[in-house]
């Protein structure tokens, strides 16, 4: 058994602390400025608690509510655009390595 807390970034583990999925949550009511990108080998997964996401993917804007699950395929690009105010969130990755963003 092993606990883990979150990081200065929101994320609780990932391949820092030699676990293979990474996985994030969030509540902050900023998004981190992003970079359209996709990851080669992966899926990776928007589950919104509170609120709304809406992430741009593949050139679409895709609105992901409360209670709703995103899932973004492999080779998929995308980014996080804009959130409700008080907005809850987890991000799922797949698998976790360095450097995993194209």
């Amino acid at each position: 058994m092993k606990l883990f807390k979150q990081n200065q970034e929101g994320w609780y583990y990932g391949h820092w602390n030699e676990s293979t999925l990474q996985i994030k949550y969030s509540s902050k009511s900023k998004i981190k400025e992003e970079q359209e990108h996709f990851h080669k080998d992966f899926a990776e997964y928007y589950f919104v608690i509170k609120g709304q996401l809406i992430l741009q993917v593949s050139k679409e804007a895709v609105k992901v509510g409360e209670l709703e699950l995103l899932m973004v395929n492999a080779m998929e690009k995308h980014r996080m655009i804009k959130k409700s105010e008080g907005c809850e969130y987890i991000i799922i990755k797949e698998k976790s390595y360095p450097n995993n963003k194209f």
